[in-house]
Parts: C-alpha cells; structure tokens; sequence
C-alpha cells in the first residue's frame, strides 16, 4: 500500500515524540538517541506500507527501545487499511451493492 506524504509527516513526529519522551524518561541517552536518528534517517525514503515494516523491524531489534514505535506503526497502518475497506463499503451500499458490500468483509 502506498503511503501518503501526510503519513510519512505523521509517523516521523510520532517518532520524535517518541525519541522525546524516552529521553525525559531516561529510558535512553543522548548517544543512542543521536545513533538511533541517524539509523532512522537510512530508512528514508519509504515507498510502501511493505517496505515501512520491512525496514521497521530491524531497526526496532537495533533499539529495542523503541518497540512501541513499530507497535504505532502496525496499528497505524491496519487503520489505513479498514478505513479504505469502509470507505469502499460505503460506496457499494449507496450503489445498493450491498451483497458487494458484506462479501469485502468477508474478504
């Protein structure tokens, strides 16, 4: 699934927020977080919701630290993906489709 620029825009606050309040926290040093940016970066551009979570897991094994983030990632993307589903229900139904309809879910 391709991502929007608004969802790459989100995901990457989501990560400094993240960053942010592990840092606060003292959950993580100043040195990781700056080697955790860096390795962020290297993952940049991403082209797919496929290559975010190919790219995702193994930077999240570097930094175990920030496994909520790929957990915000997953939930993110099915998110996208059931909201695509419904919208596309909602299509089928206001074209009295809705045999169409029940069997995306189904699906």
């Amino acid at each position: 699934m391709i991502l929007s620029p608004e969802f790459i825009k989100k995901i990457e606050i989501e990560y400094l927020r993240l960053l942010a309040k592990l840092l606060r926290d003292g959950k993580i040093n100043r040195q990781t977080a700056k080697d955790a940016s860096i390795e962020y970066l290297k993952l940049l551009p991403i082209s797919s919701s496929e290559d975010l979570m190919a790219k995702i897991s193994p930077f999240v094994k570097q930094y175990p630290q920030l496994d909520a983030y790929e957990i915000y990632l997953l939930h993110e993307i099915e998110e996208i993906k059931t909201q695509k589903v419904l919208e596309k229900m909602r299509t089928y139904l206001k074209s009295d489709k809705i045999d169409e309809a029940i069997s995306l879910v189904q699906t």
